[in-house]
């Protein structure tokens, strides 16, 4: 005769095969249910967050982007502006949303690899998006006031050199591509130079235009009319190689800077848990989009280099990117706020 905790085993085992089956049928229906979602997707309207104001560079590039692949795909991809805190807004804003691909993010480097080096304590790892589409790269140039005594890369270093802290560096915040490439050339120089943040690019400009600070890194499409006007001048690119619409501009390495290497990239970012199926089917759109002579056009005329990758390797190169920035702030003692 069995006892009653024997009858209670096999009560138990009996009860065992219905439940791995419903469990089993329940993961299958939310993959079919996933799958055929990313098949219609986009099936409304698609947000697209920039955390830099309506205008800046950023915004520019989304709102090129999001008209393609809104008329590719039909429906509309709406850009909306989330300006501040160093874009932690508009990343918080998309890293908390449904990883559906209806909420989207479109920063810049600095965003996604640069202030997760130099912030402490940060709500999001921006490590955590899901890196979808780059789309283009920018070059940046130290950029000087046309009335600093200094015509070359090393005159200038010379200058600051012979005055320590006396000379002022522009960026467009704390963060921002100008801020790390001015940490980076005082670094590689061992020169003191004073970092003054602005609120964008364009106030760091106009500042260096007036003459309230002495250096800028920055794009070239944000000074050129200062540049072509006499006002401002190009010292060097911030690379290895010179540029095709700047010939007479030396690279870094050939002013005697090798190491100082620093572009600016945009790119296309989803929530955490964002299907694959509909990170690929973004990416095809974005490859697409960088295909077409229009925007090539578009493009040149910006001064901006298309980036094509896959989903894959542009994941890859981020997460290379955020490990060397991280090592840079460490070795040039700047401490996280």
């Amino acid at each position: 005769m069995r006892s009653a905790t024997q009858d209670k085993d096999v009560w138990l085992m009996t009860r065992k095969t219905p439940l791995v089956a419903f469990s089993a049928a329940g993961a299958l229906f939310c993959s079919l249910a996933i799958a055929q979602a990313a098949e219609t997707y986009p099936a409304r309207p698609v947000r697209l967050i920039v955390p830099v104001a309506a205008g800046a560079a950023a915004d520019v590039l989304a709102r090129l982007t999001a008209d393609w692949v809104g008329r590719e795909t039909g429906q509309p991809m709406i850009v909306e502006n989330r300006a501040g805190g160093g874009g932690a807004i508009a990343v918080e804003t998309v890293a908390r949303a449904d990883p559906d691909g209806y909420t989207l993010l479109f920063p810049t480097n600095g965003t996604i690899t640069i202030n997760r080096a130099l912030t402490k304590d940060a709500p999001i790892d921006t490590l955590d998006l899901v890196p979808i589409a780059p789309v283009a790269k920018t070059a940046n140039l130290l950029v000087i006031n046309a009335g600093v005594p200094a015509h070359t890369l090393a005159e200038f270093i010379a200058l600051a050199k012979a005055h320590p802290g006396k000379i002022d560096y522009a960026s467009a915040g704390l963060g921002s591509t100008p801020h790390l490439a001015g940490a980076m050339f005082a670094h590689l120089t061992g020169i003191n130079i004073v970092h003054v943040p602005y609120r964008g690019a364009a106030p760091a400009t106009n500042d260096l235009v007036a003459g309230n600070v002495q250096m800028l890194a920055i794009a070239y499409g944000t000074v050129a009319p200062f540049v072509a006007d006499g006002k401002l001048r190009i010292l060097a690119v911030a690379g290895p190689h010179r540029l095709s619409y700047l010939p007479d501009v030396p690279s870094a390495a050939e002013a005697g800077l090798p190491g100082w290497d620093m572009e600016t990239w945009y790119g296309l970012f989803g929530p955490k848990g964002t299907p694959p199926a509909v990170v690929d089917r973004l990416n095809q759109s974005v490859q697409r989009f960088l295909d077409d002579e229009h925007t090539k056009q578009r493009f040149a005329e910006g001064y901006y280099e298309p980036m094509k990758m896959t989903p894959e390797d542009f994941a890859a190169a981020v997460r290379a990117e955020a490990a060397k920035w991280q090592r840079f702030v460490h070795d040039a003692g700047i401490a996280p706020q």
